[in-house]
């Protein structure tokens, strides 16, 4: 007996963090390539038809995981991993202790602004994205409210960093918390943000 037919704009969570890893490894050797004349033109060609077969179904956001799941990984201790299905983003893996989380990452060229070393808009993505999950964990729909780093020393490319965060309050609306980011056990940046709490209806999930 033949399965049903799957409607092509029912894709999975796994091919689409699968299909974003395959367009960042693009993207990476998009930056990076050398090649001229006739391979370049055939590259092209290949892009385009990707895309045209690719926008044939789409949606108006980013797939992304339920809100309610950073605070399962809290509660059961699993790893949870963020943005996998953003190609223009970092999937980070993190891990929640508590009211805290930490994790590892190692960023390519694509991120580099001084030589060898990680952009400084990217670090900032880093610590606001790790502040939001952190936020999220505790089910408390929030935006960020301040967000203030503090760019101790380089922060290396192709080195594995080592990413941390944690709550230091919440009263009321407000959540604060502190972040860092370490090479080899030495800080290379460091931030503290408020988080404000607002209506869960107003909150993308």
């Amino acid at each position: 007996m033949l399965e049903p037919s799957r409607d092509p704009r029912d894709i999975t969570g796994a091919d689409q963090r699968e299909l974003a890893e395959a367009v960042r490894e693009l993207m990476l050797c998009t930056g990076l390539t050398t090649v001229t004349g006739a391979e370049l033109d055939r590259a092209r060609t290949l892009v385009d038809e990707a895309s045209r077969v690719l926008s044939q179904h789409s949606t108006q956001r980013v797939d992304r995981l339920s809100y309610e799941e950073p605070s399962v990984a809290r509660a059961t201790g699993q790893a949870f991993t963020y943005a996998a299905s953003n190609p223009a983003a970092v999937p980070l893996e993190v891990t929640f202790e508590g009211d805290a989380l930490r994790g590892t990452v190692a960023l390519g060229p694509l991120f580099e602004g001084p030589p060898d070393s990680v952009h400084g808009g990217t670090i900032s993505w880093l610590f606001d994205s790790l502040f939001g999950l952190l936020v999220q964990a505790t089910l408390k729909p929030s935006v960020t409210g301040t967000l203030t780093v503090r760019y101790l020393n380089r922060t290396p490319l192709r080195q594995p960093l080592e990413l941390h965060a944690r709550i230091l309050d919440q009263t009321g609306r407000k959540t604060t918390a502190e972040s860092w980011i370490a090479h080899a056990g030495q800080r290379t940046a460091e931030a503290q943000a408020t988080f404000i709490e607002i209506p869960r209806d107003q909150h993308m999930t």
